[in-house]
Formats: C-alpha cells, sequence, structure tokens
C-alpha cells in the first residue's frame, strides 16, 4: 500500500510512513524487545557515560576475552554495524591508539549493560571562519586547513546550492552538516546496518536532502530514492523499485525528477519519480560501475565497472531527454569518480594517460560532452583519485596518493589546474593517504577527505580556506 503526497511541485510514490532520525528503523534481531532501543550508528563516535571503566571484549559476548578498558568521559569511534546478542547490542571500536604498525586495538563494547545505557551518541560540531574569499587559481597556493571532522569509511561528500550546508556519507549514516555549527543531523535507509547510498543531492532550497542506493545488503535488494529533511531527519519520501538483477548503483537527477538505477548486465533505467515509470534503458555497456546526472540535468555520464567474469573501462556520455547516447570513450581502465563543470560542458576523469615519452601512467581526462571530444589529458604518474571544479568552472582540483615504500609512507597531493588549459597551477602535498575532495559552490570552502594517519581510526573529513 502506497500513499501519494505533494512535494517539490510533483507527486511522488510513498511507500512506509513518515520516520524521525532518532527513531531508529532497526533490523528485525536488533529490535526484538530484549533489546534496549540501540541509539548509534556505525561511523560516528561514542562517549562512554557510566561510573566506571567498560570492558572491552574480543568477541561481541561477555564470555570472550578482554582486550581492555574505556574510561567514564571517553570518546571512542563506532566503526561498523552492530551485532545483537545475548539482550546486548554490541559496537565494534578501535578503542585506543595503536602501539605500532602490528598493533590492531580493535574490540566490542555493550551499548548498555544490565538496562541502562554506558555509552550515548557523540555529535560533532561544524565551526568555520565566517566569510572567506573565493579559491581561484591565483590565490589557491595560500589555502589552509580551518576544520575537521572524524567518521568511519567515507565514501562521499557534496554541498548544498547555498554553500551553508554540506553531506557526509560514511558507513553508517549520511550526516548533514550546517556551517553555523549546529548539532549535525543524520539520515540512513537503516540505522543497524551498512550505510549503502551511493549518490546524494540537496534540494535547491536546502531542505532536503536525497539519497540513492540500496537499503538492504540482500543480494536481490532493490534501488532505493529518499527523500530527507534536513531539519530533523525525518523521512519525507520513499521510493523503492522492484528491479531485477540490480547492480546496488543508482543517481539523482538534480530536480528529484529522475532516478538513474544500473543492473549487473550493464543496462541503466532512468525512472520517473512523478509516477514510478520506467522513461528510458540505457543499452551499451556489459558492466557500469557509476552513473552521474549533470547539474543541468540534460546529461548522464556512465563509466564502465570491471567484475571477475567481464571488464567493462568505457565512457558514455548520453541525453536524458532522447535516452540516446551521444558518445563513447575508452578509458582503458576502470575509474569510479568523475566530476561535471558547473555549466555541464565538462566532465573531468581519472584515468590513464600516455605521456610523451609512449608511458601508460595515471592521469586526468577532460571531456566535453555536447561533443564527447577529449579538451585535454594530463599524465601523473602515481594516477589521480577524485576531482572537482570550483563554483565558477575556472579551477579544477585532482587528488592523488601513493605508499612510498622507501619512506614506508603515504604521499598525497590536491593538484589544481586551470580547468580551461589543464595547465597545472598549485600542488599541495600531503603525507596523507587522501580520497574524496569536493569544491563547495560559492568556492569559499574545499573538503579533502584522508584516511586516519595511523591507519585503524576513522577517515577525517577535512576543510580548507584562505585565511
Amino acid at each position: 500500500m502506497f500513499k501519494r503526497i505533494l512535494a517539490l511541485g510533483m507527486t511522488i510514490l510513498v511507500f512506509g510512513t513518515t520516520m524521525a532520525a532518532a527513531q531508529l528503523d532497526a533490523n528485525a534481531e536488533c529490535a526484538s524487545p530484549a533489546f534496549m532501543t540501540p541509539r548509534l550508528v556505525g561511523g560516528m563516535k561514542a562517549r562512554v557515560i557510566s561510573t566506571e571503566p567498560v570492558n572491552v571484549y574480543m568477541d561481541f559476548n561477555t564470555a570472550s576475552e578482554i582486550v581492555g578498558q574505556v574510561e567514564p568521559g571517553a570518546v571512542i569511534p563506532i566503526n561498523t554495524a552492530p551485532r545483537c546478542q545475548d539482550g546486548t547490542v554490541w559496537w565494534q571500536s578501535n578503542f585506543r591508539a595503536p602501539n605500532g604498525p602490528d598493533d590492531t586495538p580493535f574490540g566490542w563494547l555493550p551499548e548498555s549493560i544490565e538496562g541502562t545505557y554506558v555509552l550515548e551518541p557523540y555529535l560533532q560540531e561544524l565551526s568555520l571562519p565566517e566569510q572567506s574569499q573565493p579559491i581561484t587559481a591565483t590565490n589557491v597556493a595560500s589555502i589552509e586547513q580551518v576544520a575537521q571532522l572524524e567518521y568511519g569509511a567515507v565514501s562521499g561528500v557534496v554541498w548544498s546550492a547555498d554553500s551553508t550546508q554540506v553531506a557526509v556519507n560514511t558507513v553508517g549514516a549520511v550526516w548533514i552538516h550546517d556551517l553555523p555549527g549546529n548539532a549535525p543531523v543524520y539520515v540512513t535507509p537503516n540505522n543497524l546496518s551498512t550505510n549503502l547510498t551511493t549518490n546524494m543531492n540537496f534540494s535547491a532550497d536546502g531542505n532536503l536532502l536525497a539519497t540513492a542506493g540500496t537499503g538492504a545488503a540482500e543480494t536481490e535488494a532493490n534501488p532505493l530514492f529518499v527523500l530527507w529533511s534536513t531539519e530533523d531527519g525525518s523521512t519525507q519520501l520513499r521510493f523503492e523499485p522492484e528491479q531485477v538483477d540490480y547492480g546496488r548503483y543508482a543517481a539523482i537527477s538534480p530536480d528529484f525528477s529522475m532516478l538513474a538505477t544500473v543492473q549487473w548486465d550493464g543496462v541503466i533505467t532512468l525512472w520517473n519519480l512523478s509516477d514510478g515509470t520506467i522513461r528510458s534503458t540505457l543499452e551499451g555497456h556489459k558492466l557500469v560501475g557509476v552513473v552521474q546526472f549533470s547539474p543541468d540535468g540534460q546529461t548522464l555520464v556512465s563509466l564502465g565497472g570491471g567484475g571477475m567474469m567481464a571488464s567493462d573501462t568505457t565512457l558514455r556520455i548520453w541525453d536524458v531527454a532522447g535516452g540516446m547516447q551521444r558518445g563513447v570513450i575508452d578509458l582503458g581502465s576502470n575509474t569510479l569518480n568523475l566530476a561535471f563543470s558547473p555549466d555541464s560542458q565538462l566532465v573531468a576523469v581519472p584515468a590513464p594517460v600516455t605521456d610523451e615519452a609512449g608511458n601508460l601512467n595515471g592521469g586526468l581526462w577532460v571531456i566535453n560532452t555536447a561533443t564527447s571530444e577529449v579538451r585535454y589529458q594530463v599524465p601523473l604518474e602515481t594516477g589521480f583519485g577524485d576531482v572537482s571544479f570550483n563554483g565558477d568552472g575556472t579551477l579544477l582540483a585532482a587528488s592523488s596518493a601513493y605508499f612510498d615504500d622507501e619512506r614506508q609512507g603515504w604521499v598525497g597531493s590536491v593538484t589544481f589546474f586551470d580547468a580551461a588549459t589543464g595547465n597545472q597551477v598549485y600542488d599541495l602535498t600531503l603525507g596523507l593517504n587522501l580520497s574524496h575532495i569536493a569544491f563547495s559552490p560559492d568556492s569559499q570552502t574545499l573538503v579533502i577527505v584522508h584516511a586516519d594517519p595511523d591507519f585503524w581510526g576513522p577517515d577525517r573529513v577535512t576543510f580548507w580556506r584562505m585565511p
């Protein structure tokens, strides 16, 4: 049974009912009356609120070995989804700093003991300096880190159109932070399971966040589209169409009118969110790893995926209105990241490039979305990871990272290019394992995500601005 409600000037199918983020959508095991209601999610932090130290166990039961203790008041990271056993909800944590490269300080803690919570959510607030200059090619060499958040397994970051909100996709939830520094709101399709969101978009007014992906870890799971209130995390709309052989990746059009989903056989389906019908199917890939709508919603770019039995290294550009392919380019390798310029005319993709000596190295491709012509290529021996344009499209940033065996450490950098010519402007070198980057639309802030320098801890979501 579904109901229709009006939002954004269109009617959307809604399955289920509105639910506040504080009311956890527990799975059957942990939702049993035998367990106290879990208040944590994977990837966040928790604070010890008991008056006595809390034991940390090797496994999720009190019969296993005690591997440590956490003192009252301590703040610890929560790594993954919980395990529920013997009336207790258990959370895994790397509960202390490692003593060396071979030390793995992981263990399981109970959220409650004998009917009393011993762990509570610890919410991180984002505080950035007031008004800053936009980051441009002429001043980017002066940027500096001004803030940091810590979350487990960050897989994406998006900004609202007015640059006042940022959403961080993590292993257990999507966290919505506002720049005034209020307590964040989190949303997740299944609070007690791994967060399988693959794409996020804010509404134009910033009042809603759309997420797309999968709501469950089962092999036969369906695509899931959800609209959330950014004010309180409540579910506003939910669309979960049945799709055979769903390939576990989905993307949302900027105006929330369409959902793109992929199948294991490489077929891309475009759904009308107004009535839940199929708009068109796009065929050509063997496998699909990523799909993404352009900012104007008129173009869809898809990247081939790799598997045990097949591999697809092509980039395909699709006309959304006509449901037709505009062009195809063989990148020579699989890649999982892309970025559109703000005017939708260019798409940047990390992929191998042949240098002047004829060697095939990592690199960056910038492609015209209307003609499918390669505007330019930039080689880089270690390869690029993620890419992002600044708000006016004049500056292009690309992250890279590699492990230096001689130094026994990571070397990471964000390289900045003139977006029109591909000429390098500046290289920000950091001794870190970098992953995702994201410019704010007003160009005042650049997010750089990197792994814990000590390896075992949560990812760092760092914010960079002009001083």
